[in-house]
């Protein structure tokens, strides 16, 4: 029963027009963002990027499609489910059919983390890859020597796909994935406890306006509360997780006093920051059980 209903919440998001209306628009985002200015002249064609910038660029491409898109994607999806939900009897025609309220309601959540999950891999794939090649590609490696700080320790086209993936699949599994995890919840918590898809898509909608503001006012205050617990798009994870194995997270660039130039968080901030986030997931998930436990047929 619970495959059933994962690949049948699976087919309802996907015949959902409301989630693919967001999806375009999501894409075209996610393309102005790849297609941007990410650096002055990095539109120039004697532009070149050195190696001290790749991992910042994977980091940026990526932190910038948590700002708002991938979340905004997140809670339509949610509100496509949550709408059906309450609006079609699906739920008590599954429930007296004999299917239990876990298998329900964790066949519902992997459904929706199975499609956002897949999204925000190509997403993530496409607007690093698309930013390397329409910015000189492995031309780079060969580049002007003053733009190097550190030699590119890569130079044929194979390396740099290993290397690019590496860093990409480590971003989507330490930085992104927890955050989809927590709009998701969130959001499907709010719609079983108001027994509302619209609901829940305002309360998810706030959430991941606060979310953004959160980012523009505290991405840079390192030291406040909000930024190393709370913010979902935080510069530091990114930028660490993307460097951590590289020349640049070395004591090279460390000063005495512990501040490294390239880097804002330690792996500890990392840590603490992940905990906060899948707690909140947690016990958004255990909301949502207890509801749809709750729910009479």
């Amino acid at each position: 029963m619970f495959f059933k209903i994962y690949k049948t919440t699976i087919k309802r998001i996907l015949r959902s027009p409301l989630f693919w209306m967001a999806l375009i628009v999501a894409s075209v985002m996610v393309f102005m963002n790849a297609n941007g200015i990410v650096y002055g002249n990095d539109k120039q064609p004697d532009f070149v990027l050195a190696y001290h910038k790749y991992h910042e660029m994977i980091s940026n491409m990526m932190r910038k499609s948590m700002l708002y898109i991938v979340p905004c994607l997140c809670v339509a999806a949610v509100m496509a489910i949550v709408t059906g939900d309450y609006t079609d009897n699906f739920f008590e025609i599954e429930r007296a059919g004999g299917v239990k309220s876990a298998s329900y309601f964790f066949g519902r959540l992997l459904g929706l983390f199975t499609i956002l999950f897949t999204v925000m891999f190509i997403f993530s794939f496409f607007s690093v890859h698309y930013y390397f090649f329409t910015r000189g590609g492995v031309a780079n490696f060969t580049g002007k020597p003053d733009n190097f700080i550190e030699p590119w320790p890569f130079h044929t086209l194979k390396e740099y796909i290993l290397d690019s993936t590496k860093v990409i699949l480590r971003l989507v599994a330490g930085c992104q994935l927890p955050v989809i995890i927590l709009f998701t919840t969130a959001t499907y918590a709010i719609g079983t406890v108001l027994e509302s898809g619209v609901l829940a898509a305002i309360g998810g909608s706030i959430g991941v306006v606060f979310s953004y503001l959160g980012a523009l006012r505290y991405q840079w205050a390192f030291n406040s509360t909000i930024y190393r617990f709370f913010l979902p798009a935080k510069i530091g994870p990114y930028l660490y997780l993307s460097r951590y194995d590289t020349v640049f997270a070395t004591e090279k660039y460390t000063y005495p006093n512990g501040y490294n130039i390239y880097l804002s968080d330690t792996l500890e901030d990392v840590v603490m920051w992940l905990a906060v986030l899948l707690g909140i997931s947690l016990a958004c998930i255990v909301i949502s059980y207890i509801f749809t436990r709750r729910r009479k047929i």
